[in-house]
């Protein structure tokens, strides 16, 4: 059987199973023994969300025509392969990739007169996209983080003076261990990236995933000094919450969730605020590609979410959730106002009519006598964690909001140069974020073949 066939029979099947899981056309296999009546209903209770999610991409495979070289079927748990006629119409269908790149690296160690390797980032015709050099530090120590082995500087130059761009090295063992996952990861960061104004490109060589974009000198806001932090006057730290909020906004407007804000994951250089770390944004209520659940921090989402179901975490999040995170990692940018400590609670869960303790992360928030020289602010910070249902903030209302407490400040517009620009001044809308994403799914179809393409001429 041809594998387009099979796809579209494999399908059928889980449109029927999703439909009715008592009407099945055809056997759904796991470990070789083929289910029905209650141990489907229990296996789809438990890994439904593998087959709702292998559904999209086989629908996205019919659509397009682009079908992988080798393809395992989640219903039989059978492998099939293209044949060459079928290989050589996906050549026609391929167009040139948009989100994800590969690299030739000019290795130091082959090249005496280099002090640091360069990289060139080409296309997939072969013409250079980005070209850097990238550090080599002979402690080998560099920043890292829980989805980044290391995080580079890269240069202009091989002098090695003056980082422009921040080159980040995947973990291998991340996102299930997959490759597929990882450049998904990178491929929509990247995107993102470049909408908020930043360089972004995703690349991969040598069996490794990376992302350039641009280097923000400082420490994360968490890591902050606060002797420093407060030694900033207020409205300027007000407009560098600006830039954030604005940042967020056009998230917002693409119809994009950020999911894990935190101070860990914002940039401060003592003048400027910027979001470092954005392979957790994904489309609001989609399903996440790589787990049951979402990327996130426990202790900077809304306590309610640990009440709910790990299948249901998803939907949880929101725009209004992410304004929360963000009152909370502003309250490390004007800790005049409150101190935060991490404060963990015992909480009863009702999981099915079975009660369970779980531990709820999150923060006790300690107001400091100077709060009263700053009401707006308070009040504002308090808005966006306490928020309700009933009085939802959106990031368009919260920058009406923080500019009018702006200019109750004397003297604030000699801070108003020091705003970083944001953006790419266009009308940003959910249709282009979407679109963008399902060409990044119809480039993952299509990168076996890509590889292929690229050892022919490279020999590696």
């Amino acid at each position: 059987m041809l594998i387009l066939e099979r796809i579209k029979n494999d399908a059928a099947l889980l449109r029927g199973l999703f439909a009715n899981p008592q009407v099945i056309n055809g056997p759904l296999m796991n470990r070789g023994v083929a289910l029905s009546g209650k141990y489907l209903e229990d296996h789809l209770d438990n890994y439904g969300h593998l087959y709702a999610n292998e559904l999209e991409r086989l629908e996205l495979i019919i659509e397009t025509g682009i079908i992988p070289p080798v393809y395992y079927s989640l219903v039989n748990e059978q492998n099939y392969y293209s044949t060459e006629s079928e290989l050589k119409n996906n050549t026609a269908l391929l167009k040139p990739a948009a989100h994800t790149f590969f690299a030739l690296k000019h290795s130091r160690k082959k090249n005496s007169g280099l002090k640091n390797s360069r990289f060139t980032v080409l296309a997939d015709d072969f013409h250079p996209v980005l070209s850097f050099f990238i550090e080599n530090n002979p402690k080998k120590e560099y920043p890292c983080g829980g989805f980044s082995l290391k995080v580079k500087k890269g240069f202009i130059e091989d002098s090695g003076v003056a980082p422009k761009y921040a080159v980040k090295v995947y973990r291998d063992n991340k996102f299930g261990g997959n490759d597929i996952n990882r450049m998904r990861a990178a491929m929509r960061a990247a995107y993102c990236y470049q909408q908020l104004g930043y360089t972004g490109v995703s690349f991969r060589t040598n069996k490794k995933q990376y992302l350039v974009t641009d280097w923000l000198k400082g420490v994360n806001l968490e890591e902050a000094d606060q002797a420093k932090v407060q030694s900033i006057p207020i409205p300027q730290r007000i407009v560098m919450a600006i830039a954030l909020i604005k940042e967020l906004n056009i998230l917002h407007k693409l119809g994009l969730i950020h999911g894990d804000i935190k101070p860990g994951n914002v940039m401060i250089n003592y003048d400027q605020l910027g979001f470092v770390d954005l392979d957790s944004v994904r489309r609001k209520n989609e399903r996440p590609k790589h787990d049951l659940i979402p990327m996130y921090t426990s202790r900077f989402v809304p306590p309610a979410f640990m009440r709910c179901k790990s299948e249901d975490l998803y939907k949880q999040f929101n725009e209004q959730s992410d304004i929360y995170a963000l009152g909370l990692t502003l309250v490390y940018l004007f800790q005049e106002i409150f101190v935060p400590e991490p404060m963990d609670n015992n909480v009863k869960i009702d999981a099915d009519g079975v009660f369970r303790i779980r531990k709820v992360k999150s923060f006790r928030l300690y107001e400091q006598k100077q709060s009263e020289q700053h009401p707006g602010l308070r009040d504002l910070l308090r808005r966006m964690i306490l928020q309700t249902s009933e009085t939802p903030l959106t990031t368009e209302k919260l920058l009406l909001d923080i500019k009018q407490i702006l200019s109750s400040y004397p003297g604030y517009e000699k801070f108003l140069a020091l705003e970083r620009p944001v953006g790419l001044k266009v009308d940003y809308k959910p249709e282009m974020s979407a679109q963008a994403f399902k060409n990044i799914e119809i480039e993952l179809l299509g990168y076996h073949q890509r590889v292929d393409d690229v050892t022919r001429v490279f020999g590696r």
